[in-house]
């Protein structure tokens, strides 16, 4: 009896070691069950936004063509004017005899005669001569120049009333002289002609003839034959060739006013608009820094074109396009790629990112809300520039 006790005893003890076992091995089972769902929802809800915020950089560059290649062509017109400039400026001061015009009065009941360089004393001492003989009518009066009879600014005197040297006393109240306006000449400052003047009136005038030649071409593109396709003119239009630019007056010459005269060809150069943006568009193609792109097309309007060298035929040309190329980050740039950015904390991604040319700055959200580091998988991850 007592070796049956002792045997049921032994298979209870093995029965709870194996049940202990099988426990343990259960727990372990479910925790990496639980882990392996875990690590399921981490890497299947586990996502990261990323937002580029970015700018514009502009580079201005130049390049060399001509206006054949640019299948381009020249037009001519001839234009002529003259532009006449007067109030100019006083200059020099000179020294000479005051003059203006007197009316000489004859209360008297006779005619009285007055020979040339008859004295006129004014009543401020100075004395004047009339330039020509007159017959002053009785009860009348007649007008005659006068000019001061020594040189200086004495003789710029004001309105004034003359007393006729040569009368005897008693006819000295009848008959007299008086002026409505001053006496000028004795100093006075006169415009000489400068280099600069003339230079600026040239080119002013030289502005309004290619103005005119301007207008001429634009309503030419409306009709004439065997222009480039899609033609448009480049502005301004500039000078082939002078045939006179000439002024009535030299340098250094006194004057009150001055004509400059000027005839000339001007050239319009016709260029082919889908040619000139194609040219534009290669050339900006080997300027655009790696890792970015144009950001926006290019215009026609802001390119600044400058003509030289033209030939003697008038038929080609040097051409020099500047123009502005605006880029900003390529989408598709290799630094982009997420798998950059996988394992990453969101100062990490900022230091990466803005480390980029045309990156002002960057948000970074995680889903769920609780992660702190992008996931491992990189299509987990979405990257868009705004």
């Amino acid at each position: 009896m007592s070796g049956k006790r002792h045997h049921k005893k032994n298979n209870s003890l093995g029965n709870a070691r194996i049940e202990k076992y099988y426990t343990k091995i259960v727990a372990g089972f479910i925790g990496v069950t639980i882990l392996l769902v875990l690590l399921i929802v981490y890497f299947s809800f586990s996502k990261t936004a990323i937002t580029i915020h970015a700018t514009q950089s502009t580079k201005t560059v130049s390049v060399r063509s001509t206006v054949e290649e640019l299948k381009g062509m020249v037009i001519l017109t001839d234009t002529e004017g003259t532009k006449t400039v007067t109030d100019l400026p006083a200059g020099e001061t000179t020294i000479g005899r005051a003059g203006g015009t007197v009316t000489i009065v004859n209360k008297y009941t006779r005619n009285q005669s007055l020979v040339a360089t008859t004295r006129l004393l004014s009543k401020e001492g100075v004395l004047f001569r009339t330039q020509k003989d007159v017959i002053v009518p009785a009860k009348g009066s007649v007008d005659v120049a006068v000019l001061a009879d020594e040189e200086g600014e004495k003789g710029d005197i004001p309105a004034s009333q003359f007393e006729i040297v040569a009368l005897r006393d008693g006819l000295k109240n009848d008959i007299y002289a008086t002026s409505a306006q001053p006496m000028t000449g004795g100093l006075a400052k006169i415009a000489v002609v400068t280099e600069e003047q003339l230079n600026t009136a040239k080119k002013e005038l030289t502005d309004e003839l290619l103005k005119q030649a301007q207008e001429i071409f634009a309503d030419e593109l409306k009709t004439r034959e065997g222009l480039p396709t899609n033609s448009f003119l480049v502005t301004p239009v500039t000078i082939a060739n002078y045939r006179e630019n000439t002024a009535n007056v030299n340098a250094g010459e006194r004057a009150d006013q001055f004509t400059v005269t000027q005839k000339i060809t001007a050239a319009g150069i016709v260029l082919d608009a889908e040619e000139m943006t194609a040219f534009l568009e290669k050339n900006a193609a080997s300027s655009i820094p790696s890792g970015s792109h144009l950001a926006a097309e290019l215009s026609l309007d802001a390119t600044k074109i400058e003509l030289s060298n033209m030939n003697e035929l008038y038929t080609n040309a040097d051409v020099v396009l500047t123009y502005s190329i605006p880029t900003t980050i390529d989408p598709n740039h290799e630094l982009l790629r997420s798998e950059h950015l996988t394992n990453k904390t969101k100062p990490e991604i900022d230091s990466y990112l803005r480390g980029l040319e045309n990156v002002s700055s960057v948000d970074v959200v995680f889903s769920p809300f609780w992660l702190t580091k992008t996931p491992g998988l990189s299509d987990h991850i979405t990257i868009s520039i705004q």
